[in-house]
């Protein structure tokens, strides 16, 4: 039976968490599973509702989103959009993933019924954050081999909502996103293609430097120091045009990119400055990803070795403890095996 209700990854372990509260059906996984079973109209109805109400209760989600119309229910999908970003900031990227697909099919319902075309524009307007949103998910759930075909899919959908909506930008932006799953897939010199085709798209300025990260630190992936360098020196000039959070994730990717190319000092310099940015975060209890902290104590643990210092053991122990944690709490696949292995290997 579960073949036939095939609409996104079902199989015999979906159904049986379905059954068990695990998690819910889609709508249209509910439509398919009540014809197959033929469930009478009133019956169908009530767990069409039952649906409503439990979305609304399991993320937090506004039951009126599933039933209103157009202008309010524009309104409702940006409020219920907020929610899947807050989640991903808050560290919970796999609850923010059901969110995601859940508005996603919602919204994409709707596109294709309305014909007001401000309507339909405002839509597509959410459905970019959302597909946005569900990339960067993906990115930090799942495992190397794992993230191109996902992202292959998503740009896909980011490149017609740009050509839909006539947003050159937004085709830039599912470039940089593609090019950035290749370079967390190790393939580089796609990454850097697909970067460099996306700041052609014409990228606003601040939005230029997530490019230009994925080209620096492919380019010193790739041992070329002088590429890494000019990008190194543009994000650096434009860093206080980011928020905190980003400023932590550009910091720590230079930081990276110098110790790759085996340029100790800059690296720790680099790297100083990103613990000062993730201290005043914490300070000042601003919105930050447990991500990035992850991501900052991988590279200091990377760097230990490469400098085989021991002088700092119990200090990596402690930092390296609380971050594998982290990754194990949150659902940060894609890191817990490369930080299990350095923390092995920082200790033994």
């Amino acid at each position: 039976m579960w073949e036939k209700l095939g609409y996104e990854s079902v199989d015999p372990s979906v159904l049986s968490r379905v059954v068990s509260g695990e998690r819910t059906f889609t709508f249209r996984q509910l439509a398919v599973f009540s014809q197959i079973l033929k469930i009478r109209k009133e019956n169908k109805n009530r767990l069409k509702r039952l649906l409503y109400q439990d979305l609304a209760d399991r993320f937090g989600l506004e039951e009126d989103f599933f039933k209103e119309r157009l202008g309010y229910f524009v309104d409702l999908a940006k409020s219920n959009t907020d929610l899947v970003v807050n989640n991903r900031i808050r560290g919970l990227p796999e609850l923010a993933i059901e969110q995601n697909n859940t508005l996603r099919e919602k919204i994409d319902q709707e596109i294709s019924l309305t014909k007001k075309e401000s309507a339909r524009t405002e839509l597509y307007k959410v459905m970019m954050v959302l597909v946005h949103e569900r990339l960067c998910c993906d990115s930090e759930v799942l495992l190397p081999e794992e993230i191109v075909p996902s992202a292959i899919e998503m740009s896909k959908q980011l490149t017609q909502i740009g050509e839909n909506i006539k947003n050159r930008e937004l085709i830039g932006l599912a470039k940089y996103l593609l090019g950035n799953a290749y370079y967390i897939s190790g393939n580089y010199t796609e990454a850097k293609n697909l970067s460099l085709q996306a700041i052609k798209e014409g990228l606003s300025r601040d939005f230029l430097l997530f490019p230009l990260r994925t080209l620096a630190i492919s380019g010193a992936y790739l041992g070329k120091e002088g590429d890494f360098k000019n990008y190194k020196k543009t994000i650096k000039n434009d860093l206080d045009l980011l928020v905190k959070d980003d400023q932590c994730l550009m910091l720590e990717v230079l930081g990276r990119g110098e110790m790759l190319l085996g340029n100790h000092s800059d690296a720790k310099e680099d790297l100083l400055q990103c613990w000062n940015v993730w201290e005043d975060i914490v300070r000042t209890n601003e919105p930050a990803c447990p991500l990035r902290y992850v991501q900052l104590v991988r590279t200091e643990f990377i760097m230990a070795g490469a400098a085989k210092s021991s002088t700092r053991k119990n200090q990596l122990e402690d930092i390296g403890k609380k971050a594998l944690a982290i990754t194990k709490q949150r659902g940060y696949n894609r890191h817990e095996p490369e930080l299990t292995k350095l923390l092995n290997e920082a200790l033994n």
